[in-house]
């Protein structure tokens, strides 16, 4: 694991820069946890491209460099190092921008951690520190404080367990499942209305699944889940755990979870998974990135206290924390008794300090 993190940030022009006094305090406050942070703040705009292409070195990347609108921005982080743990920034004085405006911009630019940092009358500034789903973890003004948020949710995330997934060449034939497809389109306009998105967003956040003849048959990735039919899936299949998909069309990022999941509960033949909650919904524990397999971990722990560790259940609804739905059913009449409900944005957990304590002293111990 590479522990070694990039703080950038300033102001990055055409002759000297500046440097930032936040950035400074931000760094500071980061090496009391660790010995491994190396900072720029402030440069010429023209070493931008090198320190970009820098970040291949490191495991964290905490990319605040600020650049006049006149300049085309330097901030790709994920495109030359996509392992990396990535940390981004929206200046937002007044409120200008909604936030799920910043945080379409998070999803877009692949954050990991956002912090939105907005200029009080006073001249402090005010950070919001979230994650892609809209989870707040910290909002005030101190800079101790954020950086010690920022760090327990950063040695977690450094935990989280992914799993790539394989091409396999051959063409499946997708069965034509005309009710789920009619179901999953109706469910698309139905999270359109009830997840708050910003302008230009016509697509529902999630995927769909079902299974059958010994495959299982997963949402493309980054489909418009409205407009959906057979031609809109992915064949895939378990090989030895790994997950093996036909074709070049990579499926749904939570293709991984569900394949699992299917082994696990034998009579499910249908998954639906949306970013808002479901009613009546059994809810998980701790937080976890979308498609990592701690998904699965967190699943378990709710079948065995809230469903008696009974697997063979026709349905079941559960919510993940600060993430959305994952419905589960043998039939596509067993989801229609489904509803949904919004989620805040940003959404407040009520013990997010709990949870930042409990998934720091899992992994220190």
């Amino acid at each position: 694991m590479n522990k070694k993190i990039l703080i950038v940030g300033g102001n990055w022009d055409l002759d000297k820069g500046k440097e930032s006094g936040f950035i400074r305090k931000f760094y500071e406050e980061f090496s009391k946890y660790s010995d491994e942070v190396t900072c720029l703040n402030g440069g010429n705009y023209n070493d931008l491209e090198s320190v970009l292409k820098s970040v291949r070195n490191y495991g964290v990347v905490c990319w605040f460099a600020h650049v006049d609108n006149s300049l085309p921005k330097v901030r790709d982080v994920k495109a030359i190092n996509p392992y990396a743990i990535f940390i981004g920034a929206k200046r937002n004085d007044n409120n200008k921008y909604p936030f799920v405006e910043v945080l379409n911009k998070a999803i877009k630019e692949r954050h990991n951690l956002s912090i939105e940092f907005s200029k009080e009358d006073n001249g402090v500034f005010k950070s919001l520190l979230t994650d892609p789903l809209g989870v707040k973890w910290y909002e005030g003004t101190s800079i101790p404080d954020l950086v010690e948020h920022i760090y327990k949710r950063l040695v977690f995330l450094q935990t989280i367990k992914r799993q790539h997934t394989y091409s396999i060449e051959g063409d499946i034939e997708i069965p034509n499942d005309h009710e789920f497809f009619e179901f999953v389109k109706e469910s698309a306009e139905t999270f359109h209305k009830t997840i708050d998105h910003s302008e230009g967003v016509t697509r529902f956040m999630g995927n769909a699944s079902f299974r059958g003849d010994g495959y299982i048959y997963v949402s493309k990735r980054d489909v418009d889940k409205s407009k959906i039919d057979k031609d809109n899936f992915v064949a895939c299949r378990l090989d030895n755990g790994l997950l093996r998909y036909y074709g070049i069309n990579k499926a749904s990022k939570d293709a991984i979870t569900q394949a699992h999941l299917y082994t696990s509960f034998p009579k499910i033949n249908y998954m639906i998974h949306s970013h808002c909650y479901v009613e009546d919904g059994k809810y998980t524990e701790m937080p976890v990135p979308c498609g990592s397999l701690d998904e699965i971990d967190e699943i378990d722990k709710v079948i065995q206290k809230e469903y008696n560790g009974n697997y063979n259940l026709p349905a079941y609804r559960i919510n993940y924390l600060g993430h959305g739905c994952l419905l589960l059913a043998d039939s596509v009449a067993n989801l229609k008794t489904a509803s949904f409900i919004p989620r805040q944005f940003p959404e407040e957990l009520k013990n997010v300090e709990e949870i930042l304590d409990r998934g720091f002293q899992k992994v220190k111990n």
